[in-house]
């Protein structure tokens, strides 16, 4: 998927919704820890958006949050990064990733599939979620 960084218009890597002792987003493993070895500034500015938006509740993640230095949008698939993922909260990032279509018209989006590896999703149920994404957003799965 990093291939296509460069020529992505939002790039969409999977995340969670917790924050570590430094307030930073936890982006330890998976496509996130990818990104914060490329970005060391990412997490911190990820938690920065969590706490001063208002967003960050126990109960229910932003969904999506967007970091114009890099382009990358992180699409939150669960809660805590210990847990397994929740389609409540993959869900609510697919209402937020809609939305940021509608407002950019014709732009280029790529997204790791999300939910299943860390997540421990299957792919089946994750699939009813991300089907009804318009062709303009590539799904990636690591093999």
């Amino acid at each position: 998927m990093w291939s296509v960084y460069d020529q992505a218009d939002l790039f969409c890597i999977t995340t969670n919704a917790s924050l570590d002792s430094e307030n930073n987003l936890v982006m330890g493993a998976g496509i996130a820890g990818q990104a914060k070895e490329k970005f060391p500034g990412l997490p911190d500015r990820l938690g920065t958006m969590l706490r001063e938006n208002g967003a960050y509740q126990e109960d229910e993640p932003y969904g999506m949050l967007f970091d114009e230095e890099t382009k990358i949008a992180a699409f939150q698939t669960k809660q805590d990064w210990r847990d397994d993922a929740s389609i409540k909260v993959i869900a609510h990032a697919n209402v937020r990733l809609f939305a940021w279509l509608f407002e950019n018209e014709g732009q280029e989006v790529h997204l790791n599939y999300p939910g299943i590896g860390h997540g421990n999703l299957s792919k089946s149920v994750v699939k009813k979620l991300i089907q009804h994404l318009p062709d303009r957003v590539h799904i990636w799965q690591y093999e």
